[in-house]
């Protein structure tokens, strides 16, 4: 099925307690309905610097994360890339997450991202948090505080990101019939840490074994 236009996929990924892998993604759609430009050849060093700012926030990500990778490449209405050649930038070193606090691997934050429309295609999008570093409080999710400091940070990051990008906006595509996008209006924080399957399926599971168990 085919987007009603070309945008640019924003992808961030990294490793999770070393063997573990982690990605999120976001989409860039063109500004004010434009004609759809030559897409950047590098990833600008605004992006890297407002995803860098963004990773090491004061508590908001494990220090067992590392966010190794950015990739920004146009995809056509196709949904296949644009260009022959990724545009990647690579950390050397990689940038790690600033808090101590640490959750399993496959423990994730999910931000929404709204559009101002309430349902239908491309009404809001989302990307997951790795390993987050904040632990559930006794009634079992974020307090309302750890709420606020992670949208309070969100919000820095996705300003950043439409600051960085000329021409271009953050927004949410969808593929389905003859494809829609829209604006990124709002983000959105939950109270309840959320599990990714496939962020946990590489850390090799060993056992330890009791003495044979007596018979009375």
């Amino acid at each position: 099925m085919p987007y009603s236009k070309p945008f640019l996929r924003y992808v961030c990924s990294g490793t999770l307690f070393t063997s573990e892998q982690w990605s999120y993604s976001m989409a860039f759609v063109n500004k004010d309905d434009a004609t759809p430009g030559t897409p950047p050849a590098t990833v600008p060093m605004s992006i890297v610097n407002a995803t860098n700012i963004f990773f090491t926030s004061t508590g908001l990500i494990s220090q067992n994360v590392s966010l190794d990778t950015i990739k920004l490449n146009q995809i056509g209405t196709d949904g296949k890339y644009t260009e022959a050649d990724t545009v990647q930038y690579d950390f050397s070193p990689v940038t790690k997450g600033a808090s101590s606090t640490g959750t399993a691997p496959q423990v994730a934050l999910a931000i929404t991202l709204d559009t101002g429309l309430r349902r239908g295609r491309a009404s809001r999008g989302r990307f997951y948090l790795p390993t987050p570093g904040y632990q559930a409080s006794p009634t079992g999710g974020l307090s309302n505080s750890q709420q606020n400091a992670v949208l309070a940070s969100v919000t820095t990051y996705l300003t950043a990101l439409n600051a960085a990008m000329v021409g271009y906006r953050l927004g949410v595509v969808s593929d389905l019939g003859s494809g829609t996008q829209h604006y990124v209006t709002n983000a959105r924080v939950g109270q309840v840490l959320d599990t990714i399957r496939s962020r946990r399926r590489s850390i090799p599971e060993n056992y330890v074994t009791s003495t044979t168990i007596p018979v009375p």
